[in-house]
């Protein structure tokens, strides 16, 4: 199974510790998702245009069930099944089925907007 990731979980960032053990699949883009930010905390809220650059990693179910605690599954974040799309311009790749945490609304709602790259997508720094 795959999971994207755009914030504290990316490589060199301090929770990618919990993916030392699942290989790293690549830079994507999450389509109609913004970043936003709360407490110096990342998350990717829907957003019709907008998007995300994160990174896909290979996860196993038990690596998938540490995440969900990390990210505090239905409270904090809620994990949803998403599309993403290789980062480059490339329009006749499938998109590829992800895992994301999405920032639950109930906590996310009074969020600032995260950081746009000059090309326009939200990224974590």
């Amino acid at each position: 199974m795959l999971v994207f990731v755009y914030g504290t979980l990316k490589h060199d960032h301090h929770n990618n510790h919990f993916l030392d053990n699942s290989p790293y699949i690549g830079q994507y883009i999450l389509p109609d998702f913004k970043l936003v930010t709360k407490y110096n905390l990342p998350a990717v809220l829907p957003s019709k245009g907008d998007s995300v650059r994160g990174e896909v990693y290979s996860i196993r179910a038990e690596t998938l069930k540490e995440l969900d605690r990390l990210e505090s599954n239905g409270v904090y974040y809620n994990r949803l099944i998403a599309h993403v799309k290789l980062d480059v311009d490339n329009d006749h790749l499938e998109p590829r089925e992800v895992y994301v945490y999405s920032g639950s609304p109930r906590y996310w709602n009074d969020a600032l907007p995260g950081f746009k790259g000059c090309d326009g997508v939200y990224q974590w720094s």
